[in-house]
């Protein structure tokens, strides 16, 4: 099954054949600021993905020594981030095509949330 995905503006297109790991709500303080709020991924194999557009346009930005976040230059769309491994690509789940038929599966790095919210069981 292929997941479609891409930013707003719809100047970088991707797609994904294969399965997708997710949905992982990250509340890290860096995820929190590219986001506006803790973000929503989900996880594919680098190996299953592909560029169908925009992969000239793509602008990477370095966040820290083993991650970077990949973004729309033209709308601003937050879409990938990747964990410099090589080996899997995580994807802003907001970006990908509806219906996605993913489901949560777990938060990381709740005791960095922000505390204008509560977690589920909190």
């Amino acid at each position: 099954m292929a997941i479609e995905g891409g930013c707003h503006c719809g100047a970088i297109r991707y797609r994904v054949n294969g399965e997708l790991l997710g949905v992982i709500h990250c509340h890290c303080s860096d995820c929190r600021r590219w986001h506006g709020n803790y973000s929503a991924y989900a996880v594919a194999k680098l190996a299953d993905f592909e560029f169908l557009s925009g992969e000239d346009t793509l602008k990477w930005y370095e966040s820290s020594t083993k991650a970077r976040r990949g973004f729309c230059p033209q709308c601003g769309s937050s879409i990938f981030k990747d964990n410099k491994d090589g080996e899997k690509i995580v994807l802003s789940v907001g970006a990908i095509d509806a219906p996605t038929g993913l489901s949560f599966l777990k938060n990381i790095f709740e005791d960095s949330k922000g505390d204008y919210y509560a977690l589920p069981g909190a």
